[in-house]
């Protein structure tokens, strides 16, 4: 299970439960770590959601009800935290809205690669847009996710897929030119010279 922590200067980080033992022996995280995963409502000590990873001489003691309230920055991260997923979920539906396109075109590309590698003759351009469609239907998944969750690493899933679709594509575009340059420098030199033996024939 992926948990996510804060740590003193409220940057966020994921790791698995195993990962936060380890983190806690060398006292990088301690029980009153902010720590949140899907199922929970806000973010909470790390002692109080995982009570069998922190020693009992570690955990303090609950505060007694008089005590003033939580300290000001886990109210500031708790609160950061809603109101990430909140704009999250904004912006995952700018791209969650046409996630059927999105879709569409992963599989599109998926079918046209397949038929593509088929015929063997293409198959190095194939294989790119089997990869294309891969990526671009994983990318459809996590934004679905983002937008109902807000889950912030699905998000950067789909950011990530995207970048990595752009550039690839970019990279295809730049191949397309350089070989359209090289089959007019082909034309206009075959031309050229048919146009010279023409002229010398002619003597």
């Amino acid at each position: 299970m992926t948990w996510h922590y804060a740590d003193a200067s409220h940057q966020k980080f994921t790791a698995t439960e195993e990962e936060l033992k380890q983190l806690f022996q060398p006292g990088t995280i301690n029980s009153d770590t902010l720590v949140w995963r899907e199922g929970l409502e806000n973010w909470t000590p790390l002692g109080t959601a995982l009570p069998g990873l922190v020693p009992a001489e570690t955990t303090k003691p609950e505060p007694p009800v008089s005590q003033a309230p939580a300290p000001a920055a886990a109210q500031v991260v708790g609160s950061g935290t809603e109101a990430e997923q909140d704009l999250i979920r904004r912006l995952a539906a700018h791209i969650g809205n046409n996630d059927a396109w999105l879709k569409f075109m992963g599989v599109m590309l998926f079918v046209m690669g397949i038929l593509y590698c088929i015929t063997i003759i293409y198959a190095v351009f194939g294989w790119v847009f089997i990869w294309q469609g891969r990526i671009l239907m994983r990318a459809t998944d996590a934004i679905r996710e983002a937008k109902v969750s807000g889950n912030a690493s699905e998000f950067e899933i789909v950011q990530e897929r995207l970048a990595l679709f752009i550039k690839i594509t970019g990279i295809l575009m730049l191949i397309g030119l350089i070989l359209t340059a090289v089959i007019i420098v082909i034309y206009a030199v075959v031309i050229i010279a048919a146009i010279a033996a023409g002229a010398a024939g002619e003597f």
